[in-house]
C-alpha cells in the first residue's frame, strides 16, 4: 500500500467530515435499495422497454435498470444508470484518491467520538 501524504489525508478527512452520515454509510457499506419497486413501461419506446427504479432508503439515490423486449418476445437487461442525491458525488477535479476504506474510517471516527460523549455532527439533508 502506498503511504499517503499528510496533506492528502487532511483533504480526505475534510471531504468525508462534511458528508452526511447517510452518504458515509452508503459509501462504506453500499446502498440499501428499496426492493418494493416494479417495472414500468417506458411510454412510446421502440422497441418496447421498461424501467425499474430502485431508491436507496438511506441516501435517496436512485438506480434505474432498463429492459427491452426483443423480437422473440423475451425481455432482456439493456442497461443501468444512477441518479445521485445532491452532495453524494465527489468533485472529480479534487482527485484526492478517496477510497471506500476512507469512508469506513470516517464512520468509525464518528461512532467512537459519539461513544466518548461527543455531540453528533449537525444533520445535513441526505
Amino acid at each position: 500500500m502506498v503511504a499517503r501524504q499528510a496533506s492528502q489525508q487532511d483533504s480526505i478527512r475534510t471531504l468525508t467530515a462534511e458528508m452526511s452520515r447517510a452518504f458515509i454509510m452508503c459509501r462504506s457499506r453500499g446502498h440499501r435499495w428499496n426492493d418494493e419497486a416494479h417495472y414500468v413501461l417506458v411510454p412510446d419506446s421502440s422497441p418496447q422497454s421498461a424501467a425499474l427504479t430502485l431508491q436507496c432508503e438511506r441516501c435517496m439515490s436512485k438506480r434505474i435498470d432498463r429492459i427491452t423486449r426483443r423480437p422473440s418476445g423475451r425481455w432482456e437487461f439493456d442497461g443501468r444508470h444512477y441518479e445521485y442525491a445532491d452532495g453524494y458525488l465527489i468533485d472529480s477535479n479534487s482527485d484526492i484518491g478517496v477510497t471506500r476504506s476512507d469512508f469506513v474510517d470516517e464512520l468509525v471516527r464518528r461512532d467512537v467520538a459519539l461513544d466518548k460523549g461527543a455531540s453528533p455532527p449537525p444533520r445535513r439533508p441526505a
